[in-house]
């Protein structure tokens, strides 16, 4: 999101897109992979479970098991996809008028302003009960956004200009991963509650 800021002068960092796209690369696959054992690790120390799960064993002791009826879910069809990305288009269209019409002096990324607008819509929707905003399809078109997204960025970067750039930027990403998960365990877990919940959100 910065790149093209960081191109300009006074900057001139002409591999700033390169360098960015790695970073991002990195905090992905990072957080994918330290994210599970983080809250295990967690969870087994504290030794936490879900709170449903002593509820449902306490139940089960008294009450006989019975039919169950299995919940009704809300399927993903042609209509409500274009709802949602009618919703998205709104959301990009008035956070890109919005960057434009902020000073030079005050930058912020265009995605920035986008995602303001659609947390203000989807509660505002969600207020007044004009909409309800399906979450399990707009988590589907973010998945396959990302991927089209991080396959395209990708194509377009120039990997020999990162050679230069290999060793400071795998000892800084090292060092931020490390310091991020002494953070999650030292703050964010005792924030949140210290329990299952919190555990899973450190994750």
């Amino acid at each position: 999101a910065w790149a093209n800021f960081f191109t300009q002068p006074p900057y001139n960092f002409s591999s700033s897109l390169e360098v960015g796209m790695a970073c991002a690369t990195f905090g992905l696959v990072s957080g994918g992979i330290i994210g599970g054992p983080v809250a295990k690790y967690l969870i087994s120390k504290y030794k936490l479970e879900p709170k449903d799960t002593k509820e449902k064993d306490t139940l089960e002791g008294v009450v006989s098991k019975g039919f169950e009826t299995p919940k009704e879910q809300r399927l993903i069809t042609a209509s409500s996809f274009v709802e949602t990305l009618a919703l998205i288009a709104i959301a990009l269209l008035v956070g890109t008028f919005l960057s434009h019409l902020m000073p030079k002096s005050f930058t912020l990324p265009t995605f920035v302003w986008c995602l303001f607008v659609g947390v203000i819509l989807r509660n505002t929707l969600s207020f007044f009960k004009i909409h309800s905003v399906f979450d399990r399809e707009v988590s589907v078109i973010g998945n396959v956004s990302l991927s089209l997204f991080l396959a395209y960025a990708l194509m377009s970067v120039n990997l020999l200009e990162l050679l230069k750039l290999a060793v400071p930027l795998a000892v800084i990403l090292s060092v931020q991963v490390a310091l991020m998960i002494l953070y999650v365990v030292l703050v964010t877990f005792r924030v949140c509650g210290k329990d299952y919940d919190a555990a899973v959100l450190c994750a």
